[in-house]
């Protein structure tokens, strides 16, 4: 529907209002599924709906919401995509987005106007690496440890109060270990943070069809991971 709007929509300003409308509601529908998974960690009740999904795709697009959600917020976000061409990865596409969304959020809330994060995707002995680094507020080594604990919030002064529930992280760990992997940080208080997750898997290259192999075109070579 919102596509259909976007499409038909008479000029810029009401195309930009149909995207952040749209940024709103992917967001919204992200925190309430943090919510309801906060609800279901104990019991380990969640499914992964695997399929192959574009990581450097999904990257960009939550950055493009980002950009949407915080128009007066001055921001650099750059994406450092390392990956081979073509690569696909085989994990639950909307938790794993979920992350990243939550990362590069984390990093554009707790900041000063004119942020840089960097986002970098890439391969680590066939696991994928993503990170998410930032020049921002960081976090006081004394913090760090219960970053990962459901509702924990990290003190701010009055000024640097943001919005939020503390479930954020929490729920990205649980996703990234029910992958099977693994989520960090690396923090100094007053020099930005770096949060980095990482999902095992194995690199199989795909097949060239007869049409490729009569071709040669390089560009179609691609690579999934399992």
């Amino acid at each position: 529907m919102m596509g259909w709007l976007k499409q038909t929509a008479p000029d810029k300003e009401t195309k930009e209002m149909l995207e952040t409308s749209k940024a709103g509601v992917r967001r919204l529908i992200s925190n309430i599924e943090a919510l309801l998974m906060t609800a279901r960690m104990d019991r380990h009740q969640v499914v992964l709906n695997k399929s192959l999904i574009d990581v450097p795709e999904m990257a960009e697009g939550v950055k493009k919401e980002l950009s949407c959600l915080y128009p007066v917020k001055p921001h650099t976000i750059c994406i450092i995509n390392e990956l081979p061409a073509g690569l696909q990865v085989m994990a639950d596409g909307m938790y794993i987005e979920n992350v990243i969304r939550n990362l590069m959020e984390n990093a554009l809330k707790y900041s000063d106007a004119g942020v840089m994060i960097e986002v970098s995707l890439s391969i680590v002995n066939e696991r994928l690496r993503v990170s998410v680094k930032d020049n921002g507020w960081g976090i006081a080594p004394c913090h760090q440890r219960k970053l990962f604990t459901q509702f924990y919030r990290v003190p701010r002064s009055e000024e640097q109060q943001q919005k939020g529930y503390g479930i954020g992280l929490a729920q990205s760990q649980y996703i990234i270990n029910e992958h099977g992997g693994e989520i960090m940080v690396k923090s100094a208080e007053g020099k930005g943070s770096t949060f980095t997750f990482i999902i095992p898997c194995r690199l199989i290259e795909r097949r060239k069809t007869d049409e490729e192999s009569l071709y040669c075109f390089p560009y179609l070579s691609c690579w999934q991971l399992y």
